[in-house]
């Protein structure tokens, strides 16, 4: 009985072993059925998915009814067979017209339309301005440098030392308690000061008071203009000018214009994380008396970052509570939404683009990590609608709305789609292209 029941056995793993070899060869694994197409030319590959068509035809016309498994089983060869054909053909397109990006091109990133998340803007940064990435090398040196002077901070308080400027013991905390409600404020007079994360309430002498802080947020404008101060060197300056701001507790249009300023540089220089902060930060600060006069532009910039950036366009909506009439009404807050429904709705065609060209002040910058997800869109959309096939021409000024043919071409091709022989968007290889999966 124990016998038989190890043959049966045996027996069922030869009966899945045949089973497999068939699945591979109806999957279209290389070498088998499928796997055609791999080195054949741009002619080939099209004589062959016109083969296929035809024999997909015949066999759609010679069932009357319903087909039988087998019959089954052949048309979803055919069709796979059909698909890889298509996609061979798209890269070898591909490889032919686009020779700077290979054969793949970056096609992965371009069918998704979204830029990695932290990666540094593509477009070259205005002025003097640079981000580098996290994982850049200068990134890893300003970070071995700060934790070395963190690391000499502690040293220095556990020996007694007064903080990294050397000043009065006496912290913040204290001087409230020995003032009662009297206004502290510091007493430093250096218009350049490092960043320090504070692990405890600073001494008077190293805060700047309101009058050295103004003249350090100069400072910083006239080097940034000048190209001494590149983002990061910036960035350091204002992180420190608003750490001051706020252990002497400062909400007033001094506050506001620091923290405007911090926001511009970072939107320019793409730093959506500080922009956040900043953002965040200048709700609280807008809506104090006589502080809110940029408010409608960076109500505008919190919109499009919580809706591009954040959670989606629900908490995009919950920003708009609490705001007054006159903001919601304005022209920043208005096309701000505008934008917001017409990256949520897909329309890029008909909405996304011209409401880019209409975009005021730095809203540009946060709308450029759109654009290829919204051409994408109008790609997919165009593939759909057109058929037999689309001029690259009118896809160029009515679709994915770049500069010339050639742009246009560039893009389709990169996305993993096909075109005819006279250089038009083929919709129906481009459906099957964009079908067959990708390895």
């Amino acid at each position: 009985m124990g016998g038989r029941r190890r043959r049966r056995r045996g027996g069922g793993g030869e009966e899945g072993a045949r089973g497999g070899a068939a699945g591979a060869c109806a999957s279209g694994a290389p070498g088998a059925e499928g796997g055609r197409g791999g080195g054949l030319g741009e002619a080939e590959l099209r004589a062959q998915l016109v083969e296929l068509q035809g024999r997909l035809g015949a066999g759609a016309g010679a069932g009357a009814g319903a087909l039988s498994p087998g019959a089954e089983r052949r048309r979803v060869r055919l069709m796979r067979r059909q698909r890889a054909a298509a996609a061979a053909l798209s890269r070898a397109q591909r490889a032919r017209l686009c020779p700077a990006g290979g054969a793949d091109g970056g096609a992965e990133q371009e069918r998704a339309g979204v830029a990695p998340r932290g990666a540094p803007p593509q477009a070259p940064l205005a002025g003097c301005l640079r981000f580098v990435g996290p994982g850049g090398s200068d990134s890893e040196e300003e970070e071995r440098r700060r934790k070395r002077l963190r690391l000499g901070r502690f040293n220095s308080a556990a020996a007694g030392g007064a903080g990294p400027a050397g000043g009065s013991k006496l912290t913040f905390t204290e001087a409230r308690a020995w003032g009662g409600k009297r206004r502290v404020t510091g007493s430093s007079s250096a218009l350049e000061k490092p960043y320090f994360r504070l692990t405890s309430a600073p001494a008077l002498a190293d805060v700047r008071p309101p009058t050295v802080l103004r003249k350090a947020l100069a400072a910083v404008r006239e080097k940034v203009a000048s190209g001494e101060y590149d983002y990061p060197a910036a960035c350091e300056q204002l992180k420190s000018i608003r750490q001051d701001l706020t252990v002497q507790k400062v909400a007033g249009k001094l506050a506001v214009a620091v923290y405007e300023e911090h926001a511009r540089l970072a939107l320019t220089a793409g730093d959506f994380a500080e922009l956040g902060q900043c953002l965040g930060r200048l709700k609280t600060l807008h809506r104090r008396p006589g502080s809110g006069e940029n408010e409608a532009e960076f109500v505008a910039y919190r919109l499009l970052h919580s809706a591009l950036r954040g959670s989606g366009a629900g908490e995009a909506l919950l920003e708009l509570r609490g705001l007054p009439e006159d903001l919601l009404r304005g022209e920043w807050v208005r096309h701000a939404l505008r934008v917001v429904v017409a990256v949520r709705a897909g329309d890029p065609a008909n909405a996304f683009f011209p409401l880019l060209a209409q975009a005021r002040g730095l809203l540009p910058r946060l709308l450029e990590g759109e654009q290829a997800a919204a051409r994408q869109r109008a790609l997919r959309a165009a593939a759909a609608a057109f058929l037999p096939s689309a001029p690259l021409e009118a896809l160029a000024r009515t679709a994915l709305h770049v500069g010339s043919e050639a742009e246009a071409r560039e893009f389709v091709l990169r996305s993993g789609a096909v075109l005819t022989e006279d250089g038009a968007l083929d919709a129906r290889l481009t459906r099957l292209a964009w079908a067959h999966p990708r390895d």
